[in-house]
């Protein structure tokens, strides 16, 4: 980057004589693809009338992302066109003005002093002596940027650990990064020129396209099907039934006030006329409050208090419990802190459970408490369950998600979704990937099930196929989404067809579910390795996702793909470096939070 910081434009009002005033812009980070600036302007002594406008530093080379504002208190602050400005009527008072821009370089400290006439030109690299206007206003500007530090580090400069890689980030040669940073670059707009869309009332978004428009014969595509139920849904939530499923096993002792704690807030944002199922599981099962209204939550909160801690892990118990007291449209709530020791004791068996009462519009969510349960159970519970999969390691932040489950579930627009996806003749099923959300094979196919979909919640399900090697042009597949809606049921299809050729082309735009499906499976294989301790593993999982994303023919022309690579490149390095070195614990909550990562983004 060029010598030189930031090109700062400040002007003071008239009647300004005698008083002093200083500004600082500084680097203060090198966060997420982006450099943050900040301005400070302070005043040594109370001028009369004064304001002080800033204009937000610019980066040479570098396009301006945004502008944000603060001022302390009893100063007024506004922004308008990438200017900041403020009266100073106090000398205590303070206006910081922070920019962030839209990718970040090493740059050399740089300090300027200069005149009020001076201030309206770009700051140069160079200083100059301090000089004073004709109405005494001396100024002061300083533009100071880090050079990174190489390797691995936390934010502060200090060592970093393997749990900020799911936290609050850590920077790789000077650059931020965090996994959660690839959730925002999924689900890209690829340019496509527009997918098969599937006419609906509009509770569902649906969607089916084909990989690729040509095929060689016996060659693979993709099918890549959507279904989405658009958030910000407007109205008042329906009434709930909702049937929570405590674990009191003996490992519960320590947290157990803690999950207390959340089902009383349930119990706080549940309306007199909803109902509430309460159901706790040991070694045995045990109804603490039967299903019925909440009333004023007296009852409730008492059922609560009489539960007792103790014995074993029987989900099974406690799933059949609820179940049998479910009504279609139900939602049960199932929490776990360790491995299922009675009763069914396989992710399968218990998966089919929940996909059973699924198909009697019940939904079935999955909590995982600590980091001692079985993420392949509860993974598999939640996703033949049509419901969500979480994980509380820290349990202070349950009663917030179990609030948001509630407000979602009240709001669902389209129950009983069905999505079937039914192959042309001599194409052949090579497998499917749905992220855990409950797809199965069928004859001639794969259906996806699934009681209901909340708003701003999206199912995809891609099939990998194989063209029959005698074809020229073919029916590949025709896909069908139905769901009962507001007015009655919704069914839409279509037909996907694909030509056949000397070789593959690539249907425009196509890529985004089968990249996002890749990295779901990239996340679990790097959380697979981090519970091992094989940095080297979790390394050549990111890069192998990193080198698919630049081998997409969008990738030139798209920053975000580009983006999507490097962060993820960035991540491949500081995996490789903090897992080996981290603690067991430290690496099964890593791998565990991964593993949730890796569901949302795959379904």
């Amino acid at each position: 980057m060029r010598n030189g910081f930031a090109s700062i434009l400040l002007a003071l009002a008239t009647g300004c004589s005698g008083y002093l005033f200083s500004t600082r812009t500084e680097v203060v980070g090198f966060p997420r693809v982006a450099a943050t600036a900040r301005v400070e302007v302070s005043a040594e002594a109370t001028p009369p009338e004064a304001s002080v406008v800033v204009a937000a530093p610019a980066l040479p080379g570098f396009e301006l992302e945004g502008v944000a504002a603060r001022a302390s208190e009893g100063t007024s602050l506004g922004v308008l066109d990438g200017f900041a400005s403020a009266p100073r009527t106090n000398p205590a008072q303070a206006v910081s003005i922070e920019t962030s821009t839209a990718e970040s370089s090493p740059a050399q400290a740089a300090s300027v002093e200069t005149s009020t006439a001076q201030a309206a030109q770009a700051v140069s690299s160079t200083s100059t002596p301090p000089t004073t206007d004709e109405s005494g206003v001396r100024i002061t500007l300083e533009s100071r940027a880090s050079v990174p530090r190489a390797g691995v580090w936390s934010p502060s400069g200090r060592p970093a650990s393997l749990g900020a890689l799911v936290g609050g980030g850590v920077q790789v040669d000077g650059v931020l990064v965090r996994f959660g940073d690839l959730a925002g670059l999924a689900a890209l707009d690829l340019g496509a020129p527009g997918a098969g869309r599937l006419a609906t009332d509009g509770a569902i978004e649906g969607s089916a396209e084909l990989e690729h428009e040509v095929v060689p014969a016996g060659g693979e595509t993709h099918v890549i099907v959507r279904a989405r139920a658009p958030a910000g849904t407007p109205g008042d939530r329906g009434r709930l039934r909702v049937h929570l499923v405590l674990d009191a096993s003996s490992s519960m002792q320590r947290s157990w006030p803690d999950m207390l704690a959340a089902a009383r807030r349930v119990v706080a944002e549940l309306r007199p006329t909803d109902e509430l199922h309460l159901v706790a599981y040991g070694s045995d099962v045990s109804v603490a409050l039967p299903a019925g209204a909440v009333g004023d939550g007296r009852r409730a909160r008492a059922a609560l208090d009489a539960i007792r801690v103790g014995g074993g892990t029987h989900i099974e118990a406690g799933l059949r419990a609820a179940y049998r007291a479910a009504q279609p449209g139900d939602l049960v709530i199932l929490f776990s802190d360790g491995v299922p020791n009675h009763g069914m004791l396989e992710p399968g068996e218990l998966g089919a459970l929940a996909r059973t009462a699924a198909r009697g519009r019940v939904t079935t969510c999955a909590v995982g408490l600590g980091t001692d349960f079985d993420p392949r159970t509860l993974r598999r519970i939640s996703g033949d369950g049509g419901g969500a999969y979480h994980v509380s390691a820290d349990l202070d932040t349950l009663g917030a998600y179990l609030v948001a489950q509630l407000e979602t579930h009240g709001r669902v627009l389209a129950r009983e979704v069905r999505v079937r996806v039914a192959l042309g003749a001599g194409v052949e099923l090579v497998g499917f990937a749905d992220g855990d959300a409950g797809a199965h094979a069928v004859p001639g196919g794969v259906e996806l099930a699934l009681p209901s979909l909340a708003p701003g919640q999206e199912r995809r399900l891609v099939l990998r196929v194989r063209v029959p090697a005698q074809a020229r042009a073919f029916d590949v597949a025709q896909v069908e989404l139905g769901y009962l809606g507001l007015r009655g049921p919704v069914r839409a299809e279509t037909s996907l067809r694909a030509s056949v050729g000397p070789s593959a082309v690539a249907r425009a735009g196509a890529a985004s579910p089968l990249l996002d499906a890749d990295l779901a499976a990239t996340l679990d294989a790097v959380a697979a390795a981090a519970s091992d301790g094989d940095g080297g593993a979790a390394r050549r999982a990111l890069e192998t996702h990193a080198a698919l994303l630049e081998g997409r023919v969008e990738h030139g022309a798209h920053p975000r793909l580009q983006a999507r690579a490097r962060i993820t490149r960035r991540l491949a390095h500081a995996s490789a470096e903090l897992i080996p070195s981290a603690s067991h614990a430290e690496r099964r909550r890593f791998a565990l939070e991964l593993g949730e990562l890796a569901v949302g983004l795959g379904r």
